[in-house]
């Protein structure tokens, strides 16, 4: 699959020993979930965030043409980030 890795919970990941057997560690499973879904919400405030820029960037060159041309181009990027995201 083109170098791509299946994903693991974190708590198949993190093990600590409890009176000499392993078992799954349900505190570093909430902590990880929590900070994945927090990162993923500050990437699309920051995306929502370059794209606004783009249009109010276009707005002022170019009116109601130039917002068109700069929201177009604001899918365009976040396309293409979407798209190669996996090879970062």
């Amino acid at each position: 699959m083109g170098g791509l890795t299946p994903t693991v919970p974190a708590f198949h990941v993190a093990r600590k020993e409890s009176q000499g057997r392993k078992v799954a560690s349900r505190e570093v499973a909430s902590i990880g979930t929590i900070g994945t879904m927090a990162n993923n919400l500050k990437t699309v405030f920051l995306l929502g965030l370059l794209g606004g820029l783009f249009v109010a960037l276009g707005w002022l060159l170019g009116g109601q043409q130039g917002a068109l041309l700069a929201l177009g181009f604001a899918v365009l990027f976040n396309f293409a980030m979407y798209w190669f995201s996996d090879k970062l």
